[in-house]
């Protein structure tokens, strides 16, 4: 069971939290990024509504990519010396394949290790 609200309608789950933040324009995407950081420790889910589909996409692909200053990384930049593959492998950056190339490394993401997921009316039924 929830908690059933005054109106009867419906019910909230009772593990569901909801909060919200009134910050100035200037400063929401850092309080955004901060308040995130900080819940994500506690709990490793969050759900995050924006106002439009174009909204959604912009801090997707911003969170998606965003660096700690100092640690990106270029594209072009290739890690020296050995690596460890996702089974535990070691992997020599001269042997890699151009499919291991592509894969993006995570090295000062902010949001590394955090899976990150859109939502929107605009998208196709296999992007869903």
């Amino acid at each position: 069971g929830g908690t059933k609200l005054a109106s009867g309608d419906f019910t909230l789950p009772q593990g569901l939290q909801q909060w919200y933040l009134e910050v100035p324009t200037k400063r929401r995407l850092v309080g955004l990024i901060s308040f995130l950081l900080r819940e994500l420790v506690k709990v490793p889910k969050a759900l995050v509504f924006f106002s439009s589909s174009d909204s959604v996409d912009f801090h997707f692909d911003l969170l998606s990519a965003a660096c700690w200053p100092g640690m990106e990384r270029s594209k072009k930049e290739k890690p020296s010396g050995p690596r460890f593959g996702a089974k535990g492998e070691i992997k020599m950056s001269d042997s890699e394949s151009e499919e291991e190339e592509d894969e993006e490394d995570e090295t000062g993401r902010i949001f590394a290790g955090t899976q990150i997921f859109k939502l929107h009316g605009n998208l196709t039924a296999d992007q869903r």
